[in-house]
């Protein structure tokens, strides 16, 4: 077998993949003598989690790496590669020889400070899961290459010192969990028209972007459960395209978007506690919203004026406007809906709920703790 010395203290010791000429063979390699400064390169071919640089807790193990530095004759890093190996530091260069990479190839490798590069190989088209998961100290602009399509679950969950994102025209669907926590990635989210899926929780506590444009495509019809809660620092109008249907449970919880929530006609169902803790000052519910539910805009303290709720909305739940401000409710329903809990309490300056004229509510009753007054 042959193989290759590097010397070198281990204070700065760079690992150097294959580097040696000839075919790729067995997906063999290790690393050793390390005591006296050397590491030995074995082999030429891909990396495996086998090959032994995954830190396991073996004196061989990655936790005596401090550089990585991948050599353009490298086509795969299969899964677990590098995981935990915590101590590679500086840049991680994926070279462009690279067709894939396996989930978790570089899982909690939280010693890189430096910027990533990705592989633009057209022939690698997808960031399998949790790859970067746990890479901490990653920084500078993360900048995924149009060749990828699908971003996986987790890939760059807990990636905190990343500073900003730039997704190509290209990506057709971003996992679960997949920037989880990114909470250094700043300025504006444009998500682009390409994607047809972004699923649960996938920028969520992501508190340092200030803006979110979503992706204007009939595929993309549904905004996954907390995909956006905990983004603190996103204000401006929220302008949800009438492509969304579906929005699930707390997708907008505790962010800061101003100006007026425009419910489009389109938009047919709304989870929990959707939009909890927001800015806006208005709202204007579509005809297409048959429920409003539970906590729909829970503590939005800024939301005042004039609230109207059209007659096609049969139900309003718990909580659903607690800790509002408006000052005049309307509701142009023709009959009554069942009374809930704490619909309106909490800062609403509202006392009368005006109703059709001609409707079957009852003048002078109470309804949700509001006077109704038959007068639209």
């Amino acid at each position: 077998m042959s193989g290759k010395l590097f010397k070198g203290g281990i204070s700065n010791s760079v690992v150097e993949l294959n580097l040696l000429e000839g075919d790729a063979g067995s997906l063999s390699y290790g690393i050793g003598g390390t005591n006296n400064g050397e590491i030995k390169v074995v082999h030429k071919g891909d990396i495996t989690k086998s090959s032994g640089f995954y830190d396991a807790g073996s004196s061989l193990a990655g936790n005596d790496m401090k550089g990585l530095v991948i050599g353009t004759s490298c086509t795969n890093i299969l899964s677990g590669s590098f995981q935990s190996c915590e101590s590679i530091a500086g840049s991680l260069v994926i070279t462009d020889s690279v067709t894939s990479i396996g989930s978790n190839a570089f899982l909690d490798c939280s010693g890189f400070d430096g910027n990533l590069t990705i592989s633009s190989n057209p022939n690698l088209t997808k960031l399998s899961k949790s790859i970067f998961n746990g890479c901490s100290g990653l920084t500078g602009s993360l900048i995924i290459p149009d060749n990828i399509t699908l971003i996986d679950n987790n890939v760059f969950n807990g990636c905190s010192s990343f500073t900003s994102l730039v997704l190509p025209n290209t990506v057709a669907e971003i996992g679960l969990f997949s920037f989880l926590n990114c909470s250094s990635l700043g300025g504006a989210l444009n998500l682009p028209d390409s994607l047809t899926r972004i699923k649960g929780s996938a920028f969520e506590n992501c508190s340092s972007l200030t803006s979110l444009t979503l992706p204007v495509n009939p595929s993309y019809t549904l905004i996954d459960s907390t995909c956006f809660k905990g983004c603190t620092s996103m204000t401006g109008v929220l302008d949800i395209p009438s492509n969304v249907t579906t929005i699930g449970t707390a997708a907008f919880e505790e962010c800061s978007f101003t100006g007026n929530l425009n419910i489009p006609d389109t938009l047919t169902s709304i989870g929990t506690f959707c939009f909890k803790n927001n800015n806006f000052t208005s709202i204007t519910i579509g005809s297409g919203l048959a429920a409003i539910p539970n906590g729909l805009m829970y503590l939005c303290a800024s939301l005042t004026g004039t609230l109207v709720l059209p007659a096609t909305v049969s139900s309003v739940g718990n909580n659903a406007f607690n800790g509002c401000a408006f000052t005049r409710i309307e509701y142009y329903r023709a009959s009554p809906p069942a009374q809930r809990t704490n619909v309106f309490i909490g800062g609403n300056n509202a006392t009368e709920i005006h109703v059709p004229a001609s409707s079957s509510w009852v003048a002078g009753s109470t309804w949700n703790g509001l006077t109704v007054i038959k007068d639209l």
